[in-house]
């Protein structure tokens, strides 16, 4: 097995393991941030505005399930972007900056004005 890395290390055989963690904690701020979403979710779903679990769990499948294909799509995408910052920082930098956006509007204060709309019931209560 071989790969190739932006940087020019080429790695014969087995791939070592301080490559594999790197990896693994990259995608930890991701995951976790994930995870606390959807366990809030569920719950603010389910016993706050009362909706069926079964909905709800139903819900969140269809969209694990996207994922898994939209995955595949935006790989082939990523693998034929040829930019001077390589195939994945664009991507990197895009879905960094629109997760931000959409975080600090769904997190934003009842009062202030948005230019996109959101649900009060779908804003954190928190605020």
């Amino acid at each position: 097995m071989e790969n190739n890395s932006n940087n020019g290390v080429i790695y014969q055989g087995k791939i070592p393991n301080r490559v594999k963690y790197c990896f693994a904690f990259g995608a930890l701020g991701k995951d976790l941030i994930y995870g606390m979403i959807a366990t809030f979710s569920m719950i603010y779903f389910t016993d706050i505005i009362k909706v069926a679990p079964a909905f709800i769990g139903s819900m969140f499948f269809v969209a694990k399930l996207w994922d898994a294909f939209n995955d595949l799509f935006m790989g082939m995408i990523v693998d034929n972007t040829r930019s001077r910052w390589g195939k994945f920082v664009p991507w990197l930098v895009i879905g960094t900056l629109i997760n931000a956006f959409v975080c600090r509007r769904k997190c934003q204060p009842a009062g202030t004005p948005a230019p996109i709309y959101v649900h009060p019931k779908l804003r954190c209560p928190a605020y």
